[in-house]
């Protein structure tokens, strides 16, 4: 008996051990490699929201009110054969949403590698099927078909779009028969990336409503995009609605917009890319890739017959080249190339002068001295990447009367167009003139403008849909010289000087005047900053506003017109240092009141936050938050988050006043913190604060199930005492 009574003390014992250790499990706690396994849109959804593994156990198709799936998180996805499908429902949405934090791998484990996601319907937002926002998306098999976008404006990537610092990769699967007008396959945007080694990309096509006969029906990528291929990569077989070739298309605003060939996943034999070019600067060679010439073949170009895949001696890299009208390459082969059209002849180590030019390779210098050209197209082209000098002597006049982008020196419609930094230097005179395409430039650079000339220059863009006397991408900085910069009226922007970049005037006297545009028309417009020292004489107007911000220091309002010899022509003095002009009684300045302005001579009511300054926003609450600004609607122009401005999906703009509000897909990506909004208006810029708040995971519900199994572990424990309680009473009775 004594050894019975030990053996049931000791199973007793085990059960109430069993017991703690099983109750410290109420939380559910999976293996990385556990599969969970779903077969209708909303166990879909919960699975991923939890992230893991997912296996589909069925044909999974969307109703009426079932939404985009969001991925936040890690999310790998078997197929498994089956269908995930949006069902094409008139919903403003699309089949997956990959956002920050989150990565998303597709794959299918059938035998016959059928399973899809299909059906996705982009409205308001870029693609139907699968939105890489911040994310990273991972095809490895399986397919992404029969998707569409038609968002208002632009129509963009069918079956994939990536933006906002994205990342898809390719290393298998198919997609095919999405529509889009263009990017109807997949479509990448500035500073993402795009990495395909494997799979197809075929039977896409760029047809949708107005946007007939677009390219890049395959994969549009657009500049600053980074492009990789490696492998067996196939985009082929795609089409526009002529049924002509589009398959990967290169916007190309610089030339580093290269393709980047993988030195991980070498290209193979069985490798097959068509490839077509943007070329608003002129037809010219262009390096496709600056490596694998031995890979030259899995290139061909779309339907441009002008153009062919080239290699050249000495050289590891492709090139996209093309035809001279004897068929051969358009480069004579008994001269070296310098890059750079003067009047619409190539300048090479056999032609270096002209009437009224000549050029220098050593020093990249163009002198120009009498220099007359009218014709159709650019006066001075660089289209490849490249620096050059200008010395302008005597009286020098450069106009492009193109109407189209056919000429093959067209430079998007410029007067000069230089792809790399220019600098403009001498006592000469030298007036430009723009074509009348639909960007008309004056002066066209796509790196640094500097001006620092005893002379004087005149760049004028003619009457187009958008205009601008003077644009750089990357900075313009005038130390000297008399600049006149002028936009002829638009039906879509005007600008007088325009500038991706910092605008810094530190000597010289600028005059820069915008006409009429349809959408915005300033003087000065800069993406970044605006700099006038002291020493230099600027005015400037527009329709909208003179300038698009006020120059670094300027304490003043911002009108139609702006004139200037300092930073602050209209300086607020301090009472202990009163203004004083010779001949004048001294006086002693009022600070302006911050909510008006003086705008030639009337008052003008600056712009407030009149609703939704202080908001909250609670991560992965799915809320949305909304501002509004005391100024008209009419005179709304845009919106900017952390000095950053929005893309139009990023929010809804609707009337009462201004009311900004902004969409959750947008707030989800937002760090925790404060951050602040900035609603810009043709009368001033609103600003208003709000927070971002962490999710409060101090008291989580318990899962449907959970109360019950810890219920059942306590009763269990209880047991197990009260049994060991009732052994250890009958033993001292005995």
């Amino acid at each position: 008996m004594k050894k019975l009574n030990k053996w049931i003390a000791g199973l007793l014992c085990m059960m109430l051990v069993i017991t703690m250790v099983a109750g410290l499990g109420v939380t559910e706690v999976k293996a990385d490699d556990a599969v969970t396994t779903v077969s209708s849109w909303n166990e879909l959804k919960n699975a991923i929201s939890k992230g893991g593994n997912i296996q589909l156990g069925n044909d999974i198709v969307a109703e009426t009110g079932d939404y985009s799936f969001n991925v936040n998180k890690n999310v790998t996805i078997d197929l498994n054969g089956y269908k995930i499908d949006r069902n094409l429902n008139e919903q403003q949405d699309n089949v997956f949403s990959v956002i920050a934090g989150g990565t998303l791998i597709i794959k299918d484990t059938s035998e016959g590698q059928n399973g899809k996601i299909t059906g996705g319907w982009a409205n308001e937002d870029y693609a139907g099927g699968i939105n890489v926002r911040e994310g990273t998306l991972i095809l490895e098999s399986g397919n992404i078909v029969g998707n569409r976008s038609n968002r208002t404006f632009t129509k963009r990537g069918g079956g994939v779009a990536v933006f906002y610092n994205g990342t898809f990769i390719m290393r298998g699967g198919k997609i095919s028969g999405n529509e889009a007008g263009y990017g109807a396959g997949v479509v990448v945007l500035d500073n993402c990336n795009f990495e395909m080694t494997g799979g197809e990309i075929t039977d896409n096509i760029c047809d949708f409503g107005e946007y007939q006969n677009q390219v890049g029906a395959g994969v549009f990528a657009y500049q600053g995009a980074d492009v990789t291929i490696g492998g067996s990569a196939n985009i082929y077989g795609n089409k526009n609605s002529n049924d002509e070739n589009s398959n990967l298309y290169i916007y190309r605003y610089k030339s580093s917009e290269k393709i980047n060939l993988s030195t991980t996943v070498p290209l193979t034999s069985g490798a097959k890319i068509g490839v077509g070019y943007y070329q608003p600067y002129g037809k010219n060679e262009i390096p496709l890739a600056d490596s694998g010439k031995q890979f030259k073949d899995a290139f061909f170009t779309d339907d441009d017959k002008n153009y062919e895949i080239t290699t050249k001696d000495g050289v590891d890299g492709i090139f996209y080249s093309p035809k001279n009208s004897s068929g051969g390459s358009s480069t004579p082969s008994t001269s070296t190339s310098y890059n750079l059209r003067v009047g619409g002849v190539e300048v090479t180590s056999a032609n270096t002068s002209g009437t009224g030019w000549s050029y220098d390779n050593q020093t990249n210098t163009l002198t120009l001295d009498g220099f007359n050209y009218e014709g159709d197209g650019s006066g001075i082209e660089i289209e490849t990447l490249q620096d050059l000098n200008i010395l302008i002597k005597n009286e020098n006049r450069i106009k492009n009367i193109s109407s189209s982008y056919s000429s093959s020196t067209n430079g998007w419609s410029c007067g000069i167009y230089v792809h790399g930094n220019l600098t403009i230097t001498g006592d000469g005179t030298l007036d430009v003139t723009g074509g009348t395409a639909d960007t008309s430039h004056g002066i066209s650079v796509l790196g640094k403008l500097e001006i620092d000339s005893q002379g004087t220059i005149i760049a004028k863009a003619q009457a187009t849909a958008g205009t601008s006397g003077i644009f750089a991408y990357d900075g313009i900085v005038i130390k000297n010289g008399n600049i006149t910069a002028y936009a002829a009226e638009a039906t879509n922007s005007s600008r007088g000087i325009e500038c991706n970049g910092d605008i810094t005037i530190s000597g010289g006297t600028v005059a820069a005047k915008a006409e009429k545009g349809e959408t915005f028309s300033y003087g000065l417009e800069s993406d970044k900053k605006i700099t006038i020292s002291p020493n230099a004489v600027v005015t400037a107007s527009g329709v909208t506003a003179a300038l698009n911000k006020k120059p670094e220091g300027y304490t003043g309002e911002i009108g139609t017109t702006f004139v200037s010899n300092n930073t602050n022509p209209n300086p607020t003095p301090t009472p202990s240092e009163p203004s004083t002009t010779q001949g004048e009684s001294t006086t002693t300045s009022t600070p302006a009141s911050t909510s008006t302005a003086s705008t030639q001579g009337s008052q003008q009511v600056i712009p407030t936050i009149i609703e939704g300054a202080g908001s909250s926003y609670t991560q992965g609450s799915g809320n949305t938050i909304y501002f509004r600004s005391s100024d008209s609607f009419a005179n709304f122009q845009k919106v900017m988050v952390d000095n950053a401005e929005l893309s139009a999906d990023c929010y809804t703009a609707t009337e009462g006043s201004i009311i900004i509000t902004l969409k959750p897909e947008y707030l989800s990506t937002l760090a925790a913190g404060t951050h602040s909004i900035s609603i810009v208006s043709a009368n001033g810029v609103a600003t208003a604060d709000f927070e971002v708040q962490t999710a409060d995971t101090t008291a989580v519900s318990p899962k449907t199930g959970d109360n019950d199994q810890a219920a059942l572990w306590i009763t269990l424990l209880l047991l197990s005492c009260g049994a060991l309680t009732a052994v250890g009473i009958r033993k001292k009775v005995r």
